[in-house]
């Protein structure tokens, strides 16, 4: 399977009626691309809930999450095929509205202290290590605020790049705070590949 991971706009609750008329839409349009989803599991997980549709032929999953720390609700898409990814993701957002990553890194410039968990939402759909990505994170790691740092060392672990290692280890030596060094300890496990 090709999974991709789309980041919904303004974290909306999947228990809300209206939001979740809404997800039925965009699931139900996708009959019209010749896949027929049927909900395949509702689950509730220590870090958050999910709900998962397996298309009738096994051909493509998805699966709508919401994580209880973070706040983030993404809808992950899963394909036999990566064309069939992207035409799922494509017919999705017509109903829903997804963030993008220039979006997201575009916000991330400003003030992080107002929503520190953008930091993850970058990490989650972020697919390679871009110049400015890294940048983002790396200066996150170092800023003056708990909450900014603490998400910028999960965010560091979401992706697994190893490019973010020697950051990490500096910032458990020098960093004051149990929460974050725990942090930046367990995506240091991400990054140097001992997952």
């Amino acid at each position: 399977m090709h999974w991709t991971r789309c980041i919904l706009c303004d974290d909306p609750d999947p228990s809300d009626p209206e939001f979740f008329e809404r997800v039925m839409e965009a699931v139900e349009a996708l009959d019209e691309l010749g896949l027929f989803f049927d909900v395949d599991a509702d689950e509730e997980h220590g870090d958050g809930e999910q709900l998962s549709w397996l298309e009738q032929d096994e051909l493509a999953e998805l699966a709508l999450c919401k994580d209880r720390q973070s706040g983030i609700c993404s809808l992950s898409v899963g394909a036999v095929k990566v064309a069939d990814t992207r035409r799922i993701v494509d017919a999705l957002g017509q109903t829903l509205a997804f963030e993008t990553l220039s979006g997201l890194l575009e916000r991330a410039r400003g003030p992080l202290l107002r929503e520190p968990s953008i930091l993850s939402k970058i990490a989650m759909i972020a697919k390679r290590p871009e110049p400015e990505t890294v940048s983002i994170l790396v200066d996150a790691l170092d800023h003056r605020f708990v909450p900014v740092r603490y998400h910028a060392a999960c965010a560091m672990g979401i992706t697994g790049w190893t490019i973010f290692a020697s950051e990490l280890e500096l910032r458990l030596k020098g960093e004051p705070d149990d929460d974050v060094r725990e942090a930046c300890r367990r995506a240091l496990l991400s990054c140097s590949g001992a997952r």
